[in-house]
Protein backbone atom coordinates (compact mmCIF):
# COMPACT_ATOMS: atom_id res chain seq x y z
CA UNK A 1 0.00 0.00 0.00
CA UNK A 2 2.68 2.24 -0.69
CA UNK A 3 2.08 5.85 -1.30
CA UNK A 4 5.31 7.28 -3.30
CA UNK A 5 4.23 7.30 -6.94
CA UNK A 6 0.91 9.87 -5.42
CA UNK A 7 0.31 12.50 -7.60
CA UNK A 8 0.68 16.03 -5.72
CA UNK A 9 -2.32 17.90 -5.18
CA UNK A 10 -4.10 19.25 -8.29
CA UNK A 11 -7.42 21.34 -8.55
CA UNK A 12 -10.81 19.02 -8.44
CA UNK A 13 -13.96 20.08 -10.12
CA UNK A 14 -16.67 19.89 -7.52
CA UNK A 15 -18.71 16.17 -8.16
CA UNK A 16 -20.79 16.58 -5.26
CA UNK A 17 -23.49 18.73 -4.45
CA UNK A 18 -23.63 20.85 -1.28
CA UNK A 19 -24.94 19.02 1.77
CA UNK A 20 -23.51 15.65 0.46
CA UNK A 21 -20.95 16.25 3.44
CA UNK A 22 -16.69 17.28 3.03
CA UNK A 23 -15.41 16.02 -0.14
CA UNK A 24 -11.85 15.15 0.66
CA UNK A 25 -10.57 13.93 -2.55
CA UNK A 26 -10.69 10.75 -4.06
CA UNK A 27 -8.99 7.05 -2.95
CA UNK A 28 -5.83 6.58 -4.75
CA UNK A 29 -7.07 2.98 -4.90
CA UNK A 30 -10.72 2.73 -6.14
CA UNK A 31 -11.17 6.15 -7.37
CA UNK A 32 -14.01 6.52 -4.95
CA UNK A 33 -15.20 9.74 -3.98
CA UNK A 34 -14.15 10.14 0.09
CA UNK A 35 -16.76 12.44 1.46
CA UNK A 36 -17.64 12.14 5.30
CA UNK A 37 -21.22 12.77 5.72
CA UNK A 38 -23.08 14.94 8.20
CA UNK A 39 -23.57 12.06 10.51
CA UNK A 40 -19.25 11.28 10.22
CA UNK A 41 -18.51 14.91 10.85
CA UNK A 42 -21.03 14.72 14.27
CA UNK A 43 -18.63 11.93 15.73
CA UNK A 44 -15.68 14.21 15.57
CA UNK A 45 -12.48 14.15 13.30
CA UNK A 46 -8.58 14.29 14.08
CA UNK A 47 -5.95 15.54 11.80
CA UNK A 48 -2.67 15.28 12.36
CA UNK A 49 -0.02 16.63 10.21
CA UNK A 50 3.50 18.42 10.39
CA UNK A 51 4.27 21.74 9.18
CA UNK A 52 4.40 21.62 4.91
CA UNK A 53 2.31 18.62 5.53
CA UNK A 54 -0.90 19.91 3.90
CA UNK A 55 -2.99 20.22 6.93
CA UNK A 56 -3.99 23.86 6.35
CA UNK A 57 -5.41 22.25 3.24
CA UNK A 58 -7.35 19.71 4.73
CA UNK A 59 -8.82 22.31 6.98
CA UNK A 60 -10.26 24.64 3.76
CA UNK A 61 -11.92 21.27 2.77
CA UNK A 62 -14.39 21.55 5.85
CA UNK A 63 -14.31 25.39 5.52
CA UNK A 64 -15.79 25.64 2.15
CA UNK A 65 -18.36 22.81 3.07
CA UNK A 66 -19.78 24.92 6.00
CA UNK A 67 -19.72 28.02 3.47
CA UNK A 68 -21.80 26.20 0.57
CA UNK A 69 -23.82 24.32 2.62
CA UNK A 70 -25.28 27.84 5.10
CA UNK A 71 -23.84 25.74 8.08
CA UNK A 72 -22.65 27.91 11.26
CA UNK A 73 -18.60 27.75 11.79
CA UNK A 74 -16.55 28.64 14.23
CA UNK A 75 -12.77 28.48 13.49
CA UNK A 76 -10.15 29.11 16.61
CA UNK A 77 -6.71 28.94 15.10
CA UNK A 78 -4.43 28.75 17.69
CA UNK A 79 -1.47 30.09 15.29
CA UNK A 80 -3.06 33.56 14.88
CA UNK A 81 -2.26 32.80 10.78
CA UNK A 82 -2.47 36.42 9.29
CA UNK A 83 -3.06 35.06 5.79
CA UNK A 84 -5.58 32.52 7.51
CA UNK A 85 -7.83 35.25 8.51
CA UNK A 86 -7.37 36.98 4.96
CA UNK A 87 -8.42 33.70 3.00
CA UNK A 88 -11.59 33.04 5.24
CA UNK A 89 -12.78 36.10 5.12
CA UNK A 90 -12.11 36.42 1.19
CA UNK A 91 -14.14 32.59 0.86
CA UNK A 92 -16.93 33.91 3.32
CA UNK A 93 -17.49 37.39 1.35
CA UNK A 94 -17.54 35.34 -1.97
CA UNK A 95 -20.18 32.30 -0.59
CA UNK A 96 -22.46 35.77 1.08
CA UNK A 97 -21.89 35.02 4.38
CA UNK A 98 -21.49 37.16 7.31
CA UNK A 99 -17.81 37.12 8.77
CA UNK A 100 -16.81 38.22 12.02
CA UNK A 101 -13.12 37.88 13.32
CA UNK A 102 -11.43 38.24 16.91
CA UNK A 103 -7.80 38.85 16.55
CA UNK A 104 -4.82 39.01 19.32
CA UNK A 105 -2.32 40.60 17.15
CA UNK A 106 -4.74 42.55 14.92
CA UNK A 107 -6.80 44.54 17.45
CA UNK A 108 -7.28 47.75 15.25
CA UNK A 109 -9.31 45.18 12.59
CA UNK A 110 -10.85 42.87 15.41
CA UNK A 111 -14.35 42.86 16.12
CA UNK A 112 -15.37 43.28 19.87
CA UNK A 113 -16.19 40.15 21.82
CA UNK A 114 -18.75 39.28 24.45
CA UNK A 115 -18.50 36.09 26.29
CA UNK A 116 -20.80 36.72 28.91
CA UNK A 117 -24.32 36.62 26.76
CA UNK A 118 -25.06 33.55 27.36
CA UNK A 119 -25.79 32.10 30.65
CA UNK A 120 -27.41 32.77 34.42
CA UNK A 121 -24.66 33.55 37.28
CA UNK A 122 -24.27 30.54 38.74
CA UNK A 123 -22.50 29.50 34.92
CA UNK A 124 -20.98 32.39 34.24
CA UNK A 125 -19.25 31.87 37.72
CA UNK A 126 -17.98 28.50 36.67
CA UNK A 127 -17.13 29.72 33.16
CA UNK A 128 -14.87 32.20 34.60
CA UNK A 129 -13.41 30.33 37.83
CA UNK A 130 -12.10 27.84 34.88
CA UNK A 131 -9.89 30.02 33.55
CA UNK A 132 -7.51 29.64 36.59
CA UNK A 133 -6.04 26.86 38.39
CA UNK A 134 -6.81 26.55 42.49
CA UNK A 135 -4.76 24.99 44.74
CA UNK A 136 -6.34 26.32 47.78
CA UNK A 137 -9.93 25.16 48.28
CA UNK A 138 -10.16 27.92 51.33
CA UNK A 139 -9.54 30.30 48.50
CA UNK A 140 -11.55 28.65 45.52
CA UNK A 141 -14.72 28.71 47.79
CA UNK A 142 -14.48 32.37 48.69
CA UNK A 143 -13.49 33.31 45.17
CA UNK A 144 -16.77 31.10 43.95
CA UNK A 145 -18.84 32.95 46.31
CA UNK A 146 -17.62 36.29 45.70
CA UNK A 147 -18.14 35.86 42.08
CA UNK A 148 -21.65 34.58 41.96
CA UNK A 149 -23.10 37.47 44.22
CA UNK A 150 -21.27 39.90 42.22
CA UNK A 151 -22.79 38.48 38.60
CA UNK A 152 -26.15 38.44 40.63
CA UNK A 153 -26.02 41.69 41.51
CA UNK A 154 -24.93 43.08 37.85
CA UNK A 155 -27.97 40.94 36.46
CA UNK A 156 -30.12 42.47 38.84
CA UNK A 157 -28.71 45.97 38.33
CA UNK A 158 -28.61 46.05 34.06
CA UNK A 159 -30.17 44.49 30.76
CA UNK A 160 -27.00 43.74 29.62
CA UNK A 161 -23.17 43.80 30.99
CA UNK A 162 -19.88 42.85 29.09
CA UNK A 163 -16.85 41.34 30.18
CA UNK A 164 -14.84 44.58 30.29
CA UNK A 165 -17.85 46.35 32.36
CA UNK A 166 -18.05 43.47 35.03
CA UNK A 167 -14.71 42.96 35.57
CA UNK A 168 -13.69 46.68 36.31
CA UNK A 169 -16.91 46.95 38.30
CA UNK A 170 -15.43 43.93 40.47
CA UNK A 171 -13.76 45.63 42.96
CA UNK A 172 -15.31 45.41 46.57
CA UNK A 173 -16.11 49.20 47.34
CA UNK A 174 -17.58 49.70 43.31
CA UNK A 175 -19.91 46.21 43.97
CA UNK A 176 -20.91 47.83 47.35
CA UNK A 177 -22.03 50.93 45.74
CA UNK A 178 -23.93 48.85 43.21
CA UNK A 179 -25.45 46.49 45.84
CA UNK A 180 -26.53 49.97 47.75
CA UNK A 181 -28.02 51.25 43.90
CA UNK A 182 -30.01 48.34 43.52
CA UNK A 183 -30.92 48.12 47.11
CA UNK A 184 -29.66 44.68 48.05
CA UNK A 185 -31.11 43.02 50.91
CA UNK A 186 -29.19 43.81 54.18
CA UNK A 187 -27.40 40.31 54.34
CA UNK A 188 -25.33 40.86 51.21
CA UNK A 189 -24.48 44.72 52.13
CA UNK A 190 -22.85 43.06 55.18
CA UNK A 191 -21.43 40.16 53.53
CA UNK A 192 -19.45 42.99 51.12
CA UNK A 193 -18.92 45.01 54.27
CA UNK A 194 -16.33 42.03 55.73
CA UNK A 195 -15.52 40.00 53.06
CA UNK A 196 -11.57 39.06 53.30
CA UNK A 197 -10.19 41.38 50.71
CA UNK A 198 -6.99 39.59 50.59
CA UNK A 199 -8.85 36.47 50.04
CA UNK A 200 -10.27 37.89 46.56
CA UNK A 201 -7.72 39.73 45.41
CA UNK A 202 -6.17 36.56 43.73
CA UNK A 203 -9.14 36.17 41.71
CA UNK A 204 -9.80 40.25 40.53
CA UNK A 205 -5.70 40.04 39.52
CA UNK A 206 -6.29 37.25 37.38
CA UNK A 207 -9.46 38.32 35.55
CA UNK A 208 -8.08 42.36 35.34
CA UNK A 209 -5.16 41.04 33.31
CA UNK A 210 -7.99 40.82 30.69
CA UNK A 211 -8.90 43.73 30.33
CA UNK A 212 -5.83 45.40 31.03
CA UNK A 213 -4.26 43.90 27.68
CA UNK A 214 -3.67 45.50 24.91
CA UNK A 215 -6.55 44.17 23.59
CA UNK A 216 -9.03 44.74 26.82
CA UNK A 217 -11.02 46.82 25.08
CA UNK A 218 -12.06 44.48 22.86
CA UNK A 219 -14.11 42.82 25.61
CA UNK A 220 -16.98 46.12 26.00
CA UNK A 221 -19.75 45.54 24.10
CA UNK A 222 -19.47 47.57 20.63
CA UNK A 223 -22.95 47.81 18.83
CA UNK A 224 -23.09 45.95 15.69
CA UNK A 225 -19.41 45.02 15.61
CA UNK A 226 -19.52 42.49 18.69
CA UNK A 227 -19.34 38.73 18.42
CA UNK A 228 -22.01 36.68 20.01
CA UNK A 229 -22.35 33.04 20.44
CA UNK A 230 -26.02 32.46 20.24
CA UNK A 231 -26.39 35.23 17.46
CA UNK A 232 -23.51 33.76 15.51
CA UNK A 233 -25.92 30.18 15.44
CA UNK A 234 -29.07 32.19 15.07
CA UNK A 235 -27.67 33.70 12.04
CA UNK A 236 -25.33 31.16 10.74
CA UNK A 237 -22.53 33.63 10.51
CA UNK A 238 -18.99 32.72 10.00
CA UNK A 239 -16.59 33.64 13.08
CA UNK A 240 -12.63 33.14 13.54
CA UNK A 241 -11.40 33.48 16.77
CA UNK A 242 -7.37 34.32 16.05
CA UNK A 243 -5.01 33.67 18.80
CA UNK A 244 -1.38 34.43 18.18
CA UNK A 245 0.37 31.71 20.61
CA UNK A 246 3.60 32.77 19.19
CA UNK A 247 3.49 35.89 20.51
CA UNK A 248 1.26 36.05 23.40
CA UNK A 249 1.49 32.41 24.47
CA UNK A 250 -0.40 32.20 28.08
CA UNK A 251 -3.11 35.29 27.13
CA UNK A 252 -3.80 32.78 23.78
CA UNK A 253 -4.58 29.26 25.93
CA UNK A 254 -6.93 32.03 28.63
CA UNK A 255 -8.21 32.66 25.60
CA UNK A 256 -8.99 29.84 23.94
CA UNK A 257 -10.11 28.35 27.55
CA UNK A 258 -12.77 31.35 28.02
CA UNK A 259 -13.96 30.72 24.21
CA UNK A 260 -14.42 27.13 24.72
CA UNK A 261 -16.63 27.96 28.04
CA UNK A 262 -19.04 29.99 25.98
CA UNK A 263 -19.07 27.38 23.33
CA UNK A 264 -20.29 24.75 26.10
CA UNK A 265 -23.13 27.26 27.75
CA UNK A 266 -24.48 28.00 23.55
CA UNK A 267 -24.32 24.16 23.80
CA UNK A 268 -26.28 23.58 26.56
CA UNK A 269 -29.20 25.24 25.41
CA UNK A 270 -29.16 23.64 22.15
CA UNK A 271 -32.05 20.73 21.21
CA UNK A 272 -30.60 17.27 20.14
CA UNK A 273 -32.54 18.31 16.76
CA UNK A 274 -31.08 21.39 16.05
CA UNK A 275 -28.84 21.84 13.06
CA UNK A 276 -25.10 21.61 12.67
CA UNK A 277 -22.76 23.04 13.48
CA UNK A 278 -18.89 22.80 12.45
CA UNK A 279 -16.26 23.90 15.28
CA UNK A 280 -12.51 23.72 14.02
CA UNK A 281 -9.86 23.97 16.36
CA UNK A 282 -6.36 24.28 14.59
CA UNK A 283 -2.98 24.23 16.97
CA UNK A 284 -5.35 22.61 19.45
CA UNK A 285 -2.62 21.91 21.97
CA UNK A 286 -2.22 26.01 22.54
CA UNK A 287 -5.76 26.10 24.44
CA UNK A 288 -6.07 22.63 24.77
CA UNK A 289 -7.25 20.62 28.67
CA UNK A 290 -9.42 17.91 29.92
CA UNK A 291 -12.16 20.48 30.09
CA UNK A 292 -11.68 21.37 26.58
CA UNK A 293 -12.22 17.57 25.44
CA UNK A 294 -15.17 17.34 27.96
CA UNK A 295 -16.95 19.32 25.92
CA UNK A 296 -16.49 18.15 22.34
CA UNK A 297 -17.46 14.26 23.69
CA UNK A 298 -20.45 15.91 24.90
CA UNK A 299 -21.31 18.57 22.77
CA UNK A 300 -21.88 15.37 20.01
CA UNK A 301 -25.37 15.40 21.01
CA UNK A 302 -25.75 19.02 20.81
CA UNK A 303 -25.23 18.98 16.91
CA UNK A 304 -21.83 20.38 17.40
CA UNK A 305 -19.41 19.10 15.01
CA UNK A 306 -15.89 19.18 15.75
CA UNK A 307 -12.43 19.08 13.81
CA UNK A 308 -9.47 18.86 15.84
CA UNK A 309 -6.06 19.77 14.41
CA UNK A 310 -2.76 19.40 15.54
CA UNK A 311 0.82 18.99 13.97
CA UNK A 312 1.75 16.02 16.02
CA UNK A 313 0.83 13.94 18.66
CA UNK A 314 3.41 14.82 20.80
CA UNK A 315 2.26 18.12 21.02
CA UNK A 316 -0.73 16.72 22.96
CA UNK A 317 1.73 15.11 25.56
CA UNK A 318 3.25 17.89 26.23
CA UNK A 319 -0.13 19.62 27.51
CA UNK A 320 -1.49 16.50 29.36
CA UNK A 321 -0.01 12.90 29.28
CA UNK A 322 -3.78 12.12 29.09
CA UNK A 323 -5.40 14.27 26.38
CA UNK A 324 -4.06 12.08 23.38
CA UNK A 325 -5.62 9.29 24.79
CA UNK A 326 -9.08 11.05 25.61
CA UNK A 327 -9.38 12.85 22.07
CA UNK A 328 -8.74 9.59 19.91
CA UNK A 329 -11.56 8.14 21.78
CA UNK A 330 -13.56 11.13 21.11
CA UNK A 331 -12.85 11.02 17.41
CA UNK A 332 -14.38 8.19 15.05
CA UNK A 333 -12.73 10.19 11.72
CA UNK A 334 -8.81 10.11 11.48
CA UNK A 335 -7.00 12.10 9.15
CA UNK A 336 -2.96 11.32 8.83
CA UNK A 337 -0.85 13.49 7.12
CA UNK A 338 3.13 13.36 7.10
CA UNK A 339 4.67 13.06 10.82
CA UNK A 340 8.69 13.13 10.74
CA UNK A 341 8.66 11.51 14.38
CA UNK A 342 9.22 8.01 14.22
CA UNK A 343 7.20 7.30 17.39
CA UNK A 344 4.56 9.43 16.13
CA UNK A 345 3.95 7.44 13.40
CA UNK A 346 4.20 3.91 14.66
CA UNK A 347 1.64 5.48 17.29
CA UNK A 348 -0.64 6.45 14.35
CA UNK A 349 0.00 3.25 12.62
CA UNK A 350 -1.17 1.15 15.97
CA UNK A 351 -4.10 3.22 16.02
CA UNK A 352 -5.35 2.66 12.40
CA UNK A 353 -4.65 -1.53 13.59
CA UNK A 354 -3.12 -4.54 11.45
CA UNK A 355 -4.54 -7.01 9.27
CA UNK A 356 -3.89 -10.18 8.79
CA UNK A 357 -2.13 -12.01 5.87
CA UNK A 358 0.11 -14.79 4.30
CA UNK A 359 3.69 -14.28 4.70
CA UNK A 360 6.42 -17.03 2.57
CA UNK A 361 9.69 -17.75 3.96
CA UNK A 362 12.53 -19.22 1.76
CA UNK A 363 15.49 -21.62 3.08
CA UNK A 364 18.92 -20.89 1.64
CA UNK A 365 22.22 -22.80 2.27
CA UNK A 366 25.80 -21.85 1.03
CA UNK A 367 24.76 -22.37 -2.84
CA UNK A 368 21.53 -20.65 -2.95
CA UNK A 369 17.98 -21.73 -2.70
CA UNK A 370 16.93 -25.27 -0.79
CA UNK A 371 13.10 -25.14 -2.39
CA UNK A 372 12.29 -25.32 0.92
CA UNK A 373 10.40 -23.18 2.93
CA UNK A 374 7.40 -22.37 5.21
CA UNK A 375 4.07 -20.46 4.68
CA UNK A 376 2.62 -18.57 7.86
CA UNK A 377 -0.15 -16.63 8.78
CA UNK A 378 1.00 -13.13 10.32
CA UNK A 379 -0.59 -9.69 11.33
CA UNK A 380 0.54 -7.03 9.54
CA UNK A 381 0.44 -2.94 9.75
CA UNK A 382 -2.49 -1.90 7.50
CA UNK A 383 -0.31 1.42 7.14
CA UNK A 384 3.15 1.16 7.83
CA UNK A 385 4.71 3.43 9.74
CA UNK A 386 7.68 4.22 7.01
CA UNK A 387 4.25 5.42 4.91
CA UNK A 388 3.39 7.62 7.38
CA UNK A 389 6.90 9.11 7.03
CA UNK A 390 6.86 9.82 3.26
CA UNK A 391 4.16 10.92 2.93
CA UNK A 392 3.85 13.87 0.47
CA UNK A 393 2.57 17.35 0.61
CA UNK A 394 -1.34 17.08 0.58
CA UNK A 395 -1.10 13.17 0.87
CA UNK A 396 -2.83 11.88 3.34
CA UNK A 397 -4.12 8.64 5.00
CA UNK A 398 -8.06 8.59 6.31
CA UNK A 399 -9.34 6.12 8.95
CA UNK A 400 -12.94 6.09 9.36
CA UNK A 401 -14.81 4.36 11.81
CA UNK A 402 -18.70 5.23 10.15
CA UNK A 403 -20.50 3.69 9.10
CA UNK A 404 -17.64 0.86 8.85
CA UNK A 405 -14.49 0.72 9.80
CA UNK A 406 -12.56 1.20 5.92
CA UNK A 407 -9.14 3.13 5.10
CA UNK A 408 -8.75 5.44 2.46
CA UNK A 409 -5.00 6.58 0.79
CA UNK A 410 -5.63 9.64 -0.86
CA UNK A 411 -4.16 13.21 -2.00
CA UNK A 412 -6.49 15.92 -0.55
CA UNK A 413 -7.95 17.94 -3.02
CA UNK A 414 -7.30 21.92 -3.42
CA UNK A 415 -10.03 24.12 -3.39
CA UNK A 416 -10.78 28.16 -5.07
CA UNK A 417 -10.06 30.20 -2.37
Amino acid sequence: MGMAKMPKPIKISSIVEPGDGVYLGQDNTTGESIILSNKELNQHTFLCGTTGSGKTTTIFCFIEYALTSNIPLIVIDGKGDPDFVETLSSMAANHKRTFQVFSISNPEHSNHYNPLSCGGPTELKDRLMELSEWTEPHYQYMAERYLQLALTLFEKAFETFDLHSFIFGLAPDKLEALANKIEAPESVLDYLKTIDKRGISGLIDRLTLIIESQIGHLFSDEPGKTISLPDVLNSKSVVLFSLDSLSYPLYSKLLGRLIINDLKAVASRRKKDDPLVITIYDEFNVFASRNVVDFVNKSRSKGFASLIATQSLADLDIVDIALKKQILQNCNTLIIQRQNDAEDAEELSKIIGTEETWMMTHQINNTGGTGLGSLRFVKEFIIHPDQIKRLQVGQAVIARKIPEFKIHETTIRLIKR
